[in-house]
């Protein structure tokens, strides 16, 4: 279901670059992103109760779980239509596309977030089978439910961003790592999935608001690159992400689930100070550079 963003995204920062953003469609995009990423996390939800109830049968017959992304391959190809361009712009040279270091930065951070958040997929089941606390069966359940958070998460996305604007991202990577921390030193089941649904709630908000930050730092003209670039970033964390975060474990000299979970949890708290000082002095400089009619 990642897949998703890799054809909504570039045409929602398509539709807000003309020359300089545009600040008219600024809620209709946030909201579109919030219900874009709610689409994503049903699919996530959907996929972990369906791996739930396969692996009872095995961990072979679990993998058929995988046969599902023949859905959206199908449901694309039979009803996505796409537009033949106007003829009036045919003859017109598309304009080049650039990109920055900002966005860069962006990819780099999300490459960093997607790496570290993917460890509570990858280690909760054997997280919870080292602590005693319950099977690997429930623990894809309790992930299910994590896609559930996330989807009900995004849907006020919009509203959200408007009121705490760019600081949404450092309040979710707060809330992420305190959900890391409580499964980190959970005794039950409860609190495991107490840990789980905030840490899905709060991650709920960090997709949109990559791409609707890509919106405000990228060059005009420049979404589907921007976007490609960023997703690069997400694609790349969740590759790596066993082989960076269990190295940084190692550093360590413990790479038990419960540590490597709570490793991530201080990782988190820390970029949640890094994303809040670059928020406000971004927001500092953004409002010294404002003409006198426009604050």
């Amino acid at each position: 279901m990642r897949a998703i963003p890799r054809f909504l995204a570039p045409s929602i920062l398509k539709s807000s670059q003309r020359g300089k953003f545009a600040p008219e469609p600024k809620q209709e995009l946030t909201d579109m992103l919030g219900y874009q990423n709610t689409s994503q996390n049903l699919g996530n939800a959907g996929f972990g109760l369906l791996l739930g109830v396969l692996v009872l049968a095995g961990w072979k017959t679990a993998f058929a779980g995988y046969l599902i992304a023949m859905i959206p391959l199908l449901m694309f190809g039979l009803f996505v239509k796409i537009p033949i361009e106007h003829r009036a712009g045919e003859n017109k040279k598309a304009p080049k596309q650039s990109t920055n270091v900002h966005v860069f930065m962006l990819a780099f951070l999300m490459l960093i977030i997607f790496g570290m958040f993917m460890m509570m997929t990858i280690k909760l089941a054997s997280f919870v089978t080292a602590q005693h606390i319950t099977t690997p069966a429930i623990a894809s359940s309790i992930l299910a439910g994590m896609g559930a958070a996330s989807m009900f998460a995004s849907m006020p996305f919009g509203k959200i961003s408007k009121f705490l604007g760019n600081f949404i991202l450092p309040i979710a990577l707060l809330g992420i790592s305190i959900g890391f921390m409580i499964v980190a030193t959970a005794t039950s089941v409860l609190v495991v999935t107490l840990g789980v649904i905030i840490c899905g709630i709060f991650f709920g908000w960090v997709f949109p608001q990559a791409f609707y930050r890509a919106t405000q730092i990228a060059p005009a003209n420049s979404g589907n690159l921007s976007t490609s670039i960023i997703l690069v970033g997400i694609n790349l964390g969740a590759f790596l992400s066993p082989t960076l975060v269990n190295g940084v474990a190692n550093l360590f000299g413990n790479d038990q689930p419960y540590f490597v979970l709570m490793l991530c949890s201080w990782e988190f708290a820390i970029l949640t100070i890094i994303m809040a000082v670059y928020t406000i002095v971004d927001k500092r400089n953004h409002k010294l550079n404002q003409k006198p009619e426009e604050i």
